[in-house]
């Protein structure tokens, strides 16, 4: 397992006591994903579809890049990795 630190975005920051800076230890980024989720259901039920897929608006980059949706989630990222969760913003 590595260090890995993710930036929550402020939408998200609530169900983590306000924290815009989490750190977790995991392998592939939908692990960091997973274990930060445990923390809160709330979070949970923002980030991950009831299937366990990540919801459709919701993106990870890893050091800056984008990563393809539920496609290269999996792969994995070393000690020091730094994620950001993007959410996406619609209306009209």
């Amino acid at each position: 397992m590595h260090q890995v630190t993710i930036s929550i975005p402020t939408r998200l920051q609530d169900y983590l006591g306000g924290e815009s800076l989490v750190t977790v230890e995991a392998t592939t980024p939908i692990q960091a994903m997973e274990v930060l989720a445990a923390r809160s259901i709330e979070l949970r039920d923002a980030l991950f579809e009831p299937s366990g897929d990540l919801r459709k608006f919701v993106r990870i980059a890893v050091n800056g890049a984008l990563l393809v949706p539920n496609e290269t989630l999996d792969e994995p990222i070393g000690a020091g990795t730094q994620l950001v969760i993007i959410l996406a913003i619609a209306g009209g």
